[in-house]
């Protein structure tokens, strides 16, 4: 609790004041996350979360990413041009149609989200395997009732109910979300492969002045719920800004946050 307290409240970890010592607590911190405890508590959340209705939370996925100011980090960072030229991290993340983080990835501030798309791209399969397994049900087997009754009348026919053949539903692609920063031939290539329908805005140019038809339009409204996601976990204050020197420590710190989003929903 003590760790959860400093996250949310962004207390300084000597002038904590506990049962436990700010300094003991931010070394159990940093020994929780060189051991994988946050990150095993975020994937162990994920899987229980995503148990139930998995095709109607991975319908819609959405892609974004945020500028963290820095303000005491030592390690990874990178002076970003669009935020008033200042040193920060960019924390990507890919939510679900509920806004639940199922990928996030910290990488400098200098990076473009193009390239950031790179990070994460790999990650996507885990959930693309289940999305496209069809549904299909098992072919039953003629059932002929015994007769136990003396036989009166001829019978011509087995009583059998008829043999039902495996019912695929069509395979529903799911949408992916995202803005004019991730507009590449390259990005929508690598969705189509992994059977997403991408909708991503086109950049204005002359000779492109509509990106989006209505249909899609309607759909990429839904957007939004990413930037809520950046919301909540801004709520964590420990987040908004960098104090954490190192970046074992503001990571650890990243997915506990991610992992108390998730259990909130389960």
């Amino acid at each position: 609790m003590g760790i959860i307290e400093v996250l949310s409240n962004n207390i300084s970890w000597r002038k904590y004041n506990g049962k436990i010592d700010g300094r003991v607590l931010n070394n159990k911190h940093n020994y929780y996350s060189k051991i994988g405890v946050y990150e095993e508590l975020y994937k162990s959340n994920l899987q229980q979360y995503l148990k139930n209705d998995y095709n109607t939370k991975m319908n819609i996925l959405s892609i974004d990413s945020t500028f963290i100011e820095n303000k005491n980090g030592m390690e990874t960072v990178g002076r970003n041009i669009y935020y008033k030229n200042k040193q920060g991290k960019k924390i990507t993340a890919i939510v679900d149609s509920l806004g639940t983080p199922l990928i996030v990835d910290i990488s400098a501030g200098n990076h473009h989200d193009c390239k950031l798309f790179d990070n994460v791209s790999d990650q996507i399969d885990s959930f693309n395997n289940l999305i496209t397994k069809p549904i299909t049900k098992p072919i039953t087997k003629p059932i002929v009732k015994p007769i136990t009754k003396p036989i009166t009348k001829p019978i011509t026919k087995p009583i059998t109910k008829p043999i039902t053949k495996p019912i695929t539903k069509p395979i529903v692609k799911p949408y992916f979300l995202a803005d004019k920063g991730y507009d590449s031939k390259k990005i929508r290539t690598i969705l189509e492969e992994k059977m997403y329908i991408p909708i991503i805005p086109k950049r204005k140019t002359k000779t492109n002045k509509t990106s989006l038809n209505k249909n899609e339009i309607n759909v990429y409204k839904k957007r939004i719920i990413v930037e809520n996601f950046f919301a909540w976990l801004k709520r964590y204050s420990k987040i908004d800004r960098i104090y954490e020197k190192t970046d074992l420590s503001y990571n650890g710190l990243v997915l506990l946050a991610s992992s108390l989003i998730i259990f909130n929903r389960i």
